[in-house]
């Protein structure tokens, strides 16, 4: 049992310790999976760290099996909400064996999980790939991995499938059932509710509190508790009661594998009682008639046009067209979305091809490249990589005093944004100090103050909660009516853009292989089959939206 006895936990603030959960008392036995579920900056990543044994506690307030703390560190494993912080070897293949090393195992051993670790997450292909070419998603599958390499007794995993797309999530909630089966205890952070159903237990963090929900059906009848946090009702359950979808006796995630089983995606897969393959199949209609009509802007030139555009090995565009309005980029991790973007922006130079803008090609011409690069601004997929300044204020205002705004301007611009994003209660803080959602905010009001063109967006409503991802997509929807702008999303969310794209992309293998509307996406997605999670969601999301 991992445990916290009427614990305080909390952060050293300037010499002075400011609690964050205080009373905690938290029970995660081995071989059960603990989900606990928060709003952004509720206290879910100060929880999982204390549980690592990283923060101070009150004395004698963390046990492992009735033993002190100093016990823990061997015992429980902690992947961050950001694969990248805890990967230090070049490649996937040296990472992992890089912990087992520490272990003191012997050289065959060392190979064998190694080499288990990468088949069981689908890191074979990119095994000696060095790690700054790796996508997020494939960074927090390297992160995963290499815990599970080292055989804890506990997996504290921080929203693990925050950066993956829906195949690639249901892989590690099956990797994660199927340790836990093995006796392994698992503690997950989430802000998805379909998670929820596939733990044993739910706890709530909310107000400084643990609460505990009980099991995964106790918690949905509590969900006024929920709903209270800040939750609202998921997209699957509003389509389950919406639908008419007949019961189906669904397999439990909790029952154990067969010896030998493959850890992997199986068949009917499901985060819940209902997978997404199954409501697809209930919800036919996709595949048959013709697809949307063209959602382009009647007599509306493209902004951008990419043809014959090659990055060796990332990319292969043969035309590529953007338009006013706002653009959904969907696409399996690592398919080339990031590098699409950067393109885009002007900040990655292709090996062939032509970019024709009104102002000429930026590829080719330097006034072009400066044109581009003053109309359009990009927010990272990890946003902690463009943030610096040593106040949330200081930061979104640097770049418009770098354009020499006045300073009552850029005092309007900052405020404004910030007031739009929630975060003016936080402009005097440290960045640094945020939760990763909070930070994802603060990256995003530093390029909206700016008013660019062409807003470019990788993966903005990862590790966001649900509140605070409808309320984006309406800020963005927003921006897009206001300023006539382009905005490219790239995001496994296909939720958050139904009600604001004007338009979708499907980037597969680094090729596009579609665009227009969703359901002409829907249907290419649904011809290929090596992610059929995802092709079964698009087809739910194409159906849904002819209905609603």
């Amino acid at each position: 049992m991992l445990a916290l006895n009427c614990a305080t936990i909390g952060w050293d603030d300037g010499g002075n310790h400011a609690p964050v959960l205080e009373n905690v008392d938290f029970q995660a036995p081995r071989g059960t999976w603990t989900c606990v579920i928060g709003r952004n900056g509720s206290g879910k990543s100060t929880l999982l760290l204390a549980l690592a044994g990283l923060l101070p506690v009150t004395p004698g307030g963390l046990t492992v099996d009735g033993q002190p703390l100093e016990q823990v560190n061997s015992a429980a494993r902690l992947v961050l909400g950001r694969g990248s912080h805890q990967i230090v070897g070049s490649t996937p293949a040296e990472d992992i064996a890089w912990g087992l090393q520490l272990q003191r195992l012997a050289p065959d051993a060392i190979r064998r999980r190694t080499a288990g670790a990468l088949e069981a997450f689908n890191l074979v292909d990119i095994a000696e790939q060095p790690i700054h070419l790796l996508s997020g998603g494939q960074l927090q599958r390297v992160a995963l991995a290499g815990a599970w390499a080292m055989k804890p007794g506990w997996i504290l995993a921080d929203e693990p499938t925050s950066m993956l797309d829906p195949d690639h999530q249901e892989r590690v909630l099956d990797l994660l059932a199927t340790l836990r089966d093995g006796g392994v205890g698992i503690v997950h952070t989430t802000h998805s509710l379909e998670e929820m159903e596939r733990a044993d237990r739910v706890w709530l963090v909310d107000g400084g509190r643990v609460i505990p929900l009980g099991t995964p059906e106790e918690a949905r009848e509590a969900w006024e508790r929920i709903a209270e946090a800040g939750f609202p009702k998921p997209w699957k359950w509003k389509v389950m009661e919406n639908m008419t979808v007949p019961p189906r006796a669904e397999k439990d995630s909790r029952r154990p594998k067969p010896a030998g089983a493959d850890p992997g995606v199986h068949p009917g897969a499901a985060a819940g009682p209902v997978s997404w393959i199954f409501l697809a199949g209930v919800l036919q209609g996709v595949n048959s008639g013709k697809p949307g009509p063209d959602p382009r802007p009647q007599d509306a030139e493209p902004i951008a046009t990419l043809t014959d555009v090659v990055v060796e090995g990332r990319l292969q565009l043969e035309r590529c067209e953007l338009y006013p309005g706002i653009t959904a980029l969907l696409g399996p991790s690592g398919a080339g979305k990031t590098t699409l973007l950067a393109l885009l922006g002007g900040l990655l130079q292709p090996n062939s091809g032509s970019f024709h803008m009104r102002e000429g090609d930026p590829y080719r011409a330097r006034r072009a490249l400066t044109q581009l690069r003053q109309n359009a601004a990009m927010a990272l997929q990890f946003p902690e990589q463009q943030l610096f300044a040593p106040t949330v204020y200081e930061d979104m205002a640097y770049a418009l005093r770098r354009r020499g705004l006045r300073a009552e301007e850029v005092d309007k611009r900052v405020r404004t944004t910030a007031s739009d994003l929630g975060l003016t209660h936080l402009l005097e803080r440290s960045p640094f100090t945020l939760s990763f959602g909070e930070q994802r905010r603060v990256a995003l009001g530093g390029i909206l103050a700016l008013n660019p063109r062409i807003l470019l967006l990788d993966e903005p409503f990862a590790g966001i909660d649900p509140a605070g991802r409808t309320a984006l997509a309406g800020l963005l929807k927003n921006w897009a009516k206001r300023t006539g702008g382009a905005l490219v999303v790239a995001s496994h969310h296909i939720e958050e853009l139904l009600d604001v794209a004007d338009r979708w992309w499907l980037l597969e293998g680094g090729r596009l292989t579609a665009a227009g509307s969703l359901s002409a996406v829907a249907r290419a997605a649904s011809s290929g089959g090596d992610h059929p999670i995802a092709a079964a969601k698009l087809r739910v999301a194409a159906r849904w939206s002819s209905r609603v």
